[in-house]
């Protein structure tokens, strides 16, 4: 009896390809980036390249879902180590909103760094004042956070688990989770969003968040700069939620007029060193800021901004027109050793391409009047050679 083989024909249409594995399947499944996702990846790209938005930030509607998938693109293009370390973001896990963070203006910058330093010294010299004393100890366990993130979880209304904010200044005591004072400083975009913010700080960290300060400088539409207070108001409840409060207790006092003058002379941002302690010794003592402090602060980062501003559109710093060829560069129809401070001449070194020390040569050798001999110019380019090998390690 004759045997046939029962094995069934492939189906010719199938091809010998293997079927897709499940992940592959899952990739192909998903929809694409979402254009909030996209835009926020531009953003990010454009910072990294020197050239961030005007915004002092930009918020993003995303929606659910979106942050991870953001969170994944950018770690698959290379850049969420660079979010990480230098862009500054706010979440809300509740409405999905995404804020990103310009970097700060010399204003804002020199602005905020001058009230935390202030708020350091003055720390300094209570502790230093009554050593071994409460409140000395109390002072000494106050440190600078900085910007870092603060994860806010309480409120379960307004700040879920997995929401968080980028302040400009924080200060906490050792060993807490959450700091007692935080310093907003805002421009004209984002001092309408303050209130909101401080709401989000003292709810959001079940009012461990002792004091929000809010510094809103409208330069350069206005010369006009207020600042404002937000405190917790109410006992927190885990019960009773409602029982926590945030109370305005400044509203946008003018410390710099739109002539630059002083209005109130002898207010002062006042933070008692009971939002770090509820100890008796702390509320008999108050770091105090006079308005006049905060309106020569002001003043400051104003005048060095523009000197700043100045300085980036100096002649020196702008790139050289291209030279024409002259007859030093040259002997007996050959480039010597200046070929490469000449960027028109065949086989010579791009001007762009040189180390900083050696365009700095190179400029001032191409803007002179001065055509040095041949043994010299060897030595001056010599010396140029050197200094871009030494600037490159």
């Amino acid at each position: 009896m004759a045997v046939f083989d029962q094995t069934p024909l492939l189906d010719s249409t199938c091809g010998s390809s293997l079927p897709s594995s499940p992940n592959s399947s899952k990739e192909a499944e998903r929809p694409p980036l979402s254009q909030s996702v996209v835009r926020s990846i531009e953003i990010v790209k454009a910072i990294k390249q020197g050239h961030p938005s005007d915004e002092s930030w930009i918020k993003l509607q995303l929606q659910p879902g979106d942050y991870e998938r953001l969170m994944e693109q950018l770690e698959a293009e290379d850049l969420l180590g660079f979010v990480e370390d230098k862009v500054r973001i706010d979440y809300s896990s509740n409405s999905h909103q995404l804020v990103i963070r310009m970097p700060d203006t010399p204003i804002h910058a020199i602005l905020t760094a001058d009230v935390v330093y202030e708020i350091r010294s003055q720390l300094r010299q209570i502790a230093a004042a009554t050593p071994d004393t409460e409140i000395s100890a109390i002072a000494n366990s106050v440190q600078h956070c900085g910007s870092c993130r603060i994860f806010l979880d309480g409120y379960v209304r307004r700040c879920p688990d997995g929401s968080f904010r980028s302040p400009d200044a924080s200060f906490r005591r050792l060993k807490e989770q959450y700091p007692c004072l935080i310093i907003e400083t805002a421009s004209s975009k984002k001092s309408k969003d303050l209130h909101k913010l401080a709401q989000d700080y003292i709810l959001g960290s079940h009012g461990n968040v002792k004091m929000v300060v809010g510094l809103d400088v409208k330069y350069p539409d206005s010369r006009i700069a207020t600042v404002s207070v937000w405190r917790p108001d109410g006992v927190y409840n885990r019960d009773s939620v409602p029982n926590l409060r945030v109370k305005n207790t400044i509203k946008s006092e003018v410390f710099r007029s739109a002539d630059m003058s002083l209005l109130s002379k002898n207010a002062a941002l006042d933070i008692p060193m009971s939002i770090f302690s509820q100890s008796p010794s702390s509320a008999r003592t108050t770091i105090s800021i006079p308005y006049k402090t905060l309106s020569d602060f002001l003043e400051v980062a104003i005048d060095s901004q523009a000197v700043m501003e100045q300085r980036r559109n100096h002649p020196a710093l702008q790139k050289p027109p291209p030279s024409t060829p002259t007859s030093y560069g040259t002997t007996n129809g050959r480039a010597n050793s200046l070929t490469a401070l000449n960027p028109n001449r065949r086989g010579s070194r791009p001007y762009g391409s040189l180390s900083p020390a050696s365009r700095y040569l190179t400029r001032g050798l191409r803007q002179s009047k001065f055509r040095p001999a041949p043994i010299a110019a060897t030595a001056l380019a010599a010396v140029a050679v050197a200094a871009g090998r030494l600037s490159s390690r």
